[in-house]
Order: C-alpha cells, then sequence, then structure tokens
C-alpha cells in the first residue's frame, strides 16, 4: 500500500511538471524589457546586465575563432546540397515547427496602445493608417492560426497631431507548459534529423600535426 502511495506521488509530481505553464513576456514602454515566469519566479531574459570588459574580450576572440571552423565545415556541407534540396529540407522542418507551435502555444496581447506622434500632420496620418492596417492584418493572421486574443478594452492605436514623438505602451504573454514544449520540440528535431541528419557535436580543433607525447 505504501509503494502504491509513493508511486502515485512520483505520477502526480511529474504529471504537475508536464502541466506547469511557462510564461515569456514582452514589455515595451520607453524601453524593451522580456520577462520569464514560472510560477511565482521572474527572470528578467532583456536587457541583460553588463559583464566586465575583459570577460568579453576573451569570448569574442573565442567565438571568432569558433566562427571561421564552423564557415569552413558549413560551406563544405552546402556545396555537397543543391539549392532546390535544401529549401525543401528548410520548408520541411519549419512546416513542422509552425504546425506543433500553432497547437501548444498560446498569445495573449494584455495591452497594445499605440499613439502615433511625428511632428508632420501628412507623415502621422501615413504612419497612422500603416499602423492601424499592419495592426488589424497581424491580429487577424494570429487569430486564423494560433491560439490567439487580445483584450479590446486595452488595445488601441491613435493619432496625437500635436505630439512629435510616437509612444508605444505594449505587454504581451507567450506561454507553453513542459509537455506542449516536449511536443513541440521532438516532431522539430525528428524532421531536422530526417533531413539533415543528425547534429554533430561541437568539438575544439584538433591540430594534426602536434606529435603524441613521448614520440619524436
Amino acid at each position: 500500500m505504501t509503494a502504491l502511495i509513493i508511486i502515485g506521488a512520483i505520477l502526480l509530481v511529474i504529471a504537475l511538471i508536464l502541466f506547469l505553464p511557462v510564461h515569456v513576456t514582452a514589455v515595451i514602454r520607453d524601453n524593451a524589457a522580456v520577462f520569464l515566469r514560472i510560477l511565482f519566479i521572474r527572470i528578467k531574459l532583456f536587457p541583460m546586465k553588463e559583464k566586465p570588459e575583459k570577460k568579453e574580450k576573451k569570448k569574442k576572440q573565442k567565438a571568432a575563432e569558433k566562427k571561421k571552423s564552423e564557415k569552413k565545415e558549413e560551406k563544405k556541407e552546402k556545396e555537397k546540397r543543391s539549392i532546390p534540396e535544401l529549401i525543401h529540407s528548410v520548408a520541411d522542418v519549419l512546416s513542422v515547427f509552425i504546425r506543433q507551435f500553432s497547437k501548444h502555444v498560446k498569445i495573449r496581447v494584455l495591452r497594445y496602445k499605440i499613439i502615433i506622434g511625428t511632428g508632420d500632420a501628412a507623415k502621422t496620418a501615413l504612419l497612422y493608417g500603416a499602423t492601424e492596417q499592419a495592426t488589424a492584418y497581424l491580429f487577424t493572421a494570429l487569430g486564423e492560426n494560433i491560439n490567439f486574443a487580445f483584450s479590446k478594452k486595452n488595445s488601441l492605436v491613435w493619432v496625437d497631431f500635436t505630439s512629435e514623438k510616437t509612444v508605444a505602451d505594449v505587454r504581451i504573454d507567450i506561454s507553453i507548459n513542459v509537455f506542449g514544449a516536449l511536443a513541440m520540440v521532438l516532431p522539430t528535431f525528428m524532421a531536422y534529423v530526417r533531413n539533415f541528419g543528425m547534429p554533430k557535436p561541437k568539438n575544439e580543433d584538433k591540430t594534426p600535426s602536434e606529435k603524441a607525447p613521448g614520440k619524436e
């Protein structure tokens, strides 16, 4: 009986973890910021804290060296594939990702307020029309292809001919649970392997000219 209780508790914990929602919230006001939220834990993803210059320089040098070696490998692989085959493979992977993305990801526009102002009446009117039209197309496309909702009370695109600056107050929440993330990543990874093969581990460059220790 005790064993059954323990097994049941473990299964319950696993189920709770699998269906635990993960939120990524983008906020745009004077500056842009992106936050990751899991339950009551909130982590700032962007902008990140600045690091000391010395560490950054070392990282940049290492990254530059890696990029050079990676570019050589990428050129060899690209030469083997024809352009139509490459386009077909990329399209296959993207189609799987987008199909799974639309099933498991939820997008909520919590606040969308943009007040257009440029200081020039003609430019302001043109920019307002373009922004209004782009917003309508975006919301329609998302609503037809994904789990999408927005607050009508907090959604507004307006114009201020007396202002010389455009003001935005936008808050968008993107959420997915762990089960949905796995259900999205696994088919996409399988499609990648089907088209490009298993990804090779990136090992450090080995110089074949180096002799083994103890041998001259």
